[in-house]
C-alpha cells in the first residue's frame, strides 16, 4: 500500500503530533511519500514518527524525508529507516552499492540515470525570466533560496543565463539571497530597495518568497504589478487567491512522484529502465505580472 500526505504549514506542536500520528497508525508494507515543505518542521516531524512507533534513539534531520515501515521477518517489531541525502555523487554511489532498487527524486544522477526523476530548475528559471524580457523587462531582480540547496543554485543559474541569451547586462546588486520563506523574502526586498537599485519585475525561487516580496513592496509603498512584476515557482495552492494572483513556474511534482512510485515497482518485478527525460516547469501568468517599460 502507498499513501500521499500533502503538508500544510503547522506550528512545531502541530507538525510533531502530525508524525506521531503517522507512527502509531503505521502497518507493515505502508510507504508514506511527503510533499510540500516542511521546512525546519522536518526534524520535528521525524521525531513525531519515531515516537509513534516506540523509537528512542536521536533521529537527525533528512534532506528528504522518506518514512517506510516494514515488519522485520524475523523479530516481531517494525523497522523505521530515515536516510540523509547529500550530494549527487553521494546518491550515485548509494545507487551502485545497495542491492534494493532506489529512486532519487528532484535531483538528477550523473552516472545513473535511469533512478531518477528530476525536473529541469535550471531551464524552467531561464524561461520565466525571458518571458518578463519579452514583456518589456529589463531591469529584473532575483532572489535566491539557499545556495548550498541544487534546486537554489540551479534557478539563480538560469536567471543568469537568461540575462546573456537575452545580452542584457548582469547586475550583482540586483541579486538578494533568501531562504524560502516569507521572511526572507521581504529582507531581501528591503536589502534590494536599501542599495537604491532600480527594478520593474522581480523573480523568487519559490512562492513563499515571492508572497513574503510582495508584502514588503506593498509595506515600501511600491505597487505590484503597477510598479513592479513579480513570479514565484512551484505554484502553491495559494498563488490564484492573493491580491494580486501570483504568477509562478509549477513544477509538476505530483506527476514526479507517481512516476517514481512506478518505477520503484517495475524495479521490484526486476524490470529496468531507460533514462526518463526532465519534468519541465510550466509558468502560469497570473495578476502580478504586467507589461514592463520596454514593450
Amino acid at each position: 500500500m502507498i499513501g500521499k500526505m500533502v503538508t500544510e504549514t503547522r506550528s512545531p506542536e502541530e507538525t510533531y503530533e502530525l508524525g506521531r500520528k503517522i507512527g502509531l497508525q503505521a502497518r507493515p508494507g505502508q510507504v508514506y511519500t511527503l510533499t510540500g515543505d516542511l521546512g525546519v518542521g522536518k526534524t520535528v516531524f521525524t521525531q513525531g514518527v519515531a515516537a509513534g512507533l516506540g523509537i528512542t534513539e536521536p533521529v537527525s534531520s533528512p534532506t528528504f524525508t522518506i518514512v517506510q515501515v516494514y515488519e522485520d521477518g524475523r523479530l516481531p517489531f517494525y523497522h523505521f529507516d530515515v536516510y540523509r541525502i547529500g550530494d549527487v555523487e553521494e546518491m550515485d554511489e548509494i545507487v551502485e552499492k545497495c542491492e534494493q532498487p532506489i529512486m532519487v527524486l528532484n535531483r538528477r544522477l550523473r552516472k545513473n540515470s535511469s533512478h531518477c526523476v528530476w525536473s529541469d530548475h535550471k531551464a524552467s528559471s531561464q524561461e520565466a525570466v525571458s518571458q518578463l524580457i519579452a514583456k518589456g523587462h529589463r531591469e529584473i531582480a532575483f532572489i535566491t533560496g539557499s545556495l548550498d540547496s541544487p534546486t537554489g543554485v540551479e534557478r539563480l543559474s538560469g536567471y543568469r543565463d537568461a540575462l546573456a541569451q537575452h545580452g542584457i547586462p548582469l547586475r550583482e546588486g540586483l541579486i538578494a539571497q533568501g531562504k524560502w520563506n516569507p521572511a526572507s523574502g521581504a529582507a531581501a526586498v528591503s536589502e534590494l530597495l536599501a542599495r537604491g537599485e532600480r527594478f520593474t519585475a522581480l523573480v523568487a525561487s519559490n512562492d513563499d518568497m515571492a508572497i513574503g516580496a510582495m508584502k514588503q513592496l506593498h509595506d515600501s509603498g511600491v505597487a505590484a504589478p503597477d510598479a513592479v512584476s513579480v513570479i514565484g515557482f512551484d505554484d502553491v495552492a495559494i498563488a490564484p487567491y492573493i491580491v494580486p494572483s501570483l504568477s509562478s513556474v509549477r513544477i509538476p511534482v505530483t506527476e514526479m512522484i507517481k512516476e517514481t512510485i512506478s518505477r520503484l515497482i517495475f524495479m521490484l518485478d526486476g524490470g529496468e529502465f531507460k533514462p526518463q527525460q526532465t519534468f519541465s516547469g510550466e509558468l502560469i501568468l497570473r495578476g502580478s505580472v504586467i507589461d514592463g517599460p520596454h514593450r
